[in-house]
């Protein structure tokens, strides 16, 4: 298609010259096609296509255009007109002619849509025709606090809406919890007196209930009535016998149970009773002090409605209080610790003291490390403790309190390690003192002295005693040479103390010389 030859003010001017006498004549050519295109501004002008919704060409604007070409899917013919009620149409040629028309949908405008599809439409007060179109169902909803989304079931045929008011009949339903007015009627409903049909799926009437209940009584049965049950079992639990004496009854009285005129009598003391077995018993004062089976296997012992003792296969758990052991006159409470049966039947026993007044153990919170031991603070608050810190009190441990000869070699298993200093016979007053790097004896008011004795049951002896006080003008001091010495020598001293090995000067009496009892 070629360009137009004429330009915009051009355009303007042909469709300002248009008027009734030459509407349909004025026309705008291009530079290729011969065919021109036509334009109506008013007035009337026929139309080129027809329909049942063709639109009215008064005081309309009709617009035609013709193409001169034969090709296939192009178009070469058509109209838009617009309406003075603001309609829009359009027709194009379909073949050689032009088809239907076509109309555009307006905003507010009241039209007929077909073959259309609204996708999430949102519908006021939504109607649909009946049959006949003279009369519409309207929908309506109430105020909605929420969006609410209504799921339609999958069917598998045609189907029908259940309502409320509409008389309808349902099938294969199901109603929970239906309250059901006024009366039931149909086929399942039957009214048979003799209840003949004997069916497990139909339901009777209360009318044919009564009298069927009345046709088994012989004329039914009232409360001043005289009759005869047999082989009838009455539920206790919903019927109440009364002044039927125990006389007319097949009652025996067993052991621990004798009967009156209307009196069945439990005795007090049972000796008859083997054994009392129930999932659920109990046995007690009331039911805050009872012993309860409540649980399997368990034993519950309760008192002022406390659970205070569980035995379970696990053993015996106190819950709630404290365990107190007496043992009244034989001897104190005790606690005893069987040995595994497999292995015996000894035992540890702890038995109280005979104490005079009572005293409280406060364990401590964990079990300590390996090697320690419990110590109390004095106020029986216990803790562990490292042997090497727990120490013993100055002053505990007495001749009063360590029996003589009580401790031995055999109760010394271990070589005996002194950490700081050890005091015998007096200590440092009058005893022996061990402390590190030295050994001191002292005495009462005699010389000290040492004794080495011989290994023939201690038979012998030789004695290194101190010399008298008379004798000391100050401590003396003997320091050993660092060597054995050689044969024949002798140990002598640098008058400082300081002693070493040498050998005899000539002229000293071998038969005078002694060292250590040795010549």
């Amino acid at each position: 298609m070629g360009q137009l030859t004429q330009t915009t003010a051009q355009v303007q001017s042909i469709l300002n010259d248009s008027d009734a006498s030459n509407a349909g004549n004025t026309s705008i050519s291009d530079g290729s096609d011969t065919t021109a295109t036509a334009l109506k501004k008013s007035g009337f002008f026929s139309l080129g296509a027809s329909s049942s919704n063709a639109p009215s060409t008064d005081r309309s604007v009709l617009i035609t255009a013709v193409r001169n070409t034969s090709a296939s899917g192009e178009i070469r013919y058509g109209q838009i007109v617009l309406t003075e009620s603001g309609g829009l149409y359009w027709a194009v040629d379909d073949g050689g002619s032009l088809s239907s028309w076509a109309q555009a949908i307006g905003t507010t405008a009241t039209q007929t849509l077909t073959n259309k599809t609204l996708t999430s439409p949102v519908l006021t007060t939504p109607q649909i025709n009946d049959s006949s179109a003279d009369h519409q169902y309207i929908f309506a909803s109430a105020d909605l606090a929420a969006d609410r989304t209504v799921s339609l079931p999958l069917l598998g045929g045609n189907d029908t809406f259940v309502f409320e008011a509409h008389t309808q009949t349902l099938t294969n339903k199901t109603l929970t919890s239906a309250v059901l007015n006024t009366g039931v009627s149909g086929s399942a409903v039957l009214d048979e007196d003799d209840f003949a049909s004997d069916s497990a799926t139909k339901l009777a009437t209360q009318q044919s209930i009564k009298a069927y209940i009345a046709s088994q009584t012989s004329g039914g049965v009232t409360a001043s009535s005289t009759t005869t049950f047999t082989n009838k079992t009455i539920n206790a639990s919903n019927n109440t016998l009364s002044n039927i004496p125990v006389s007319a009854t097949a009652l025996t009285a067993g052991t621990g149970i004798s009967l009156s005129t209307n009196t069945l009598n439990v005795d007090a003391a049972q000796t008859g009773i083997t054994s009392l077995l129930a999932t659920d018993i109990k046995i007690g004062e009331d039911d805050q002090t009872k012993v309860d089976f409540e649980t399997a296997n368990e034993i519950h012992l309760y008192a002022d409605n406390a659970n205070k003792v569980t035995v379970d296969a696990n053993g015996m758990t106190l819950n709630t209080g404290a365990l107190s052991l007496k043992n009244g006159a034989t001897s104190a409470g005790k606690i005893e610790f069987f040995e595994d049966s497999d292995n015996g039947t000894n035992k540890v026993t702890l038995i109280g003291p005979a104490s005079t007044s009572d005293y409280t153990f406060t364990l401590p919170a964990n079990d300590g490390d390996s090697g320690q031991i419990l110590s109390t603070d004095g106020s029986g608050v216990t803790s562990w403790v490292s042997v090497s810190t727990a120490g013993i009190a100055t002053g505990s441990v007495t001749t009063d309190k360590i029996a003589d000869d009580n401790v031995t070699s055999a109760k010394l298993a271990h070589a005996l390690d002194v950490v700081t200093s050890l005091g015998i016979g007096g200590g440092s007053t009058n005893g022996v003192s061990i402390t590190q790097g030295a050994i001191d004896i002292k005495n009462g008011g005699a010389q000290s002295y040492v004794r080495f004795y011989c290994e023939s049951s201690n038979a012998h002896y030789v004695e290194v005693k101190a010399p008298p006080h008379s004798g000391f003008s100050g401590n003396v001091n003997f320091r050993l040479p660092a060597t054995n010495g050689n044969a024949n020598e002798v140990l002598k001293s640098d008058g400082s103390g300081n002693t070493s090995w040498g050998t005899v000067a000539a002229g000293l009496s071998t038969a005078k010389t002694y060292f250590f009892g040795q010549m």
